[in-house]
C-alpha cells in the first residue's frame, strides 16, 4: 500500500484545504516515509539556524510533525521554539515531542497571528510548494523577524524558475532591509520515486539588518 505521499511532486499549488487533508492523513506515516527518503532538510535548517543564533525565539512556519523542531532542539535545546502547521493530526504529533513552547493550528496563506519583530528566527521548510502566494508568505516571515534576525526557507528546485523566485527575492530585497543568500540545488529526496535526483531542495536565507 502506498503512502499519502505518493504523487507528492504533483501536489504543488493546491489548496490549503486539500493541504490540510494530504497530511491529516499522512501524519502518522509522515516520519517514517520521509526517512527512508532520505529527508536532510531539518538537520540543514537546524544548522542554518543555530549558527546564527545563540537564543531567543524560533518560529517553526508549517512545522508538520516537528522533525525540523527537534533538530533545532538537538543542537541548542535553549531556543524557545513555537510551531504553526496547517494539519491538525501533525500538530498532535509535533505536541508529542515536547520540543515547542507553543503550537498552533493555521494556514500560511493567512497573516501569521504574531507582532511584528516577535521572533528571533524564522523557519519555513518543505512548505513554500503548497503556499499560494510565495511572495506574501515570506513577507510575513520577515514583518514577524526582528532586526537583525534570520528567516530560513526551503523550495523545491523545479519550482523555483516556474514561480519565479530569483525575481521574488530581488522584490524582497528592495522592499524590505534584508540581504539574501540562495544555495545551489542539493539533494531533496533522493530515495522518492518522483523526486530522485531530478527535484532538488534550494535553501534561501533572509539576513535581516539590525536595528
Amino acid at each position: 500500500m502506498g503512502s499519502a505521499g505518493d504523487g507528492l511532486a504533483g501536489r504543488a499549488g493546491a489548496g490549503s484545504a486539500e493541504v490540510r487533508s494530504l497530511y491529516d492523513d499522512w501524519a502518522p506515516g509522515y516520519d517514517a516515509d520521509v526517512e527512508m527518503w532520505g529527508y536532510a532538510v531539518p538537520s540543514r535548517v537546524a544548522e542554518l539556524i543555530t549558527d546564527h543564533l545563540d537564543s531567543g525565539r524560533v518560529l517553526d512556519a508549517g512545522c508538520g510533525t516537528g522533525l525540523v523542531g527537534v533538530a533545532i532542539a538537538v543542537r541548542n535545546p535553549d531556543l524557545e521554539l513555537v510551531g504553526v502547521d496547517v494539519s491538525a493530526a501533525s500538530v498532535a504529533l509535533a505536541r508529542e515531542r515536547n520540543v515547542y513552547a507553543d503550537l498552533r493550528v493555521a494556514s500560511l496563506d493567512d497573516r501569521l497571528d504574531a507582532p511584528d519583530g516577535s521572533f528571533d528566527a524564522v523557519v519555513c521548510a518543505g512548505v513554500l510548494s503548497y503556499v499560494s502566494d510565495v511572495e506574501a508568505t515570506l513577507s510575513e516571515m520577515i514583518r514577524v523577524a526582528r532586526p537583525g534576525g534570520r528567516v530560513v526557507a526551503t523550495h523545491r528546485s523545479d519550482l523555483w524558475g516556474e514561480q519565479g523566485a530569483d525575481a521574488i527575492v530581488a522584490r524582497l530585497v528592495a522592499a524590505h532591509d534584508v540581504t539574501a543568500d540562495v544555495s545551489e540545488p542539493q539533494p531533496y529526496l533522493p530515495g522518492h520515486d518522483e523526486f530522485g535526483d531530478v527535484i532538488e531542495v534550494i535553501y534561501l536565507i533572509l539576513d535581516l539588518a539590525p536595528a
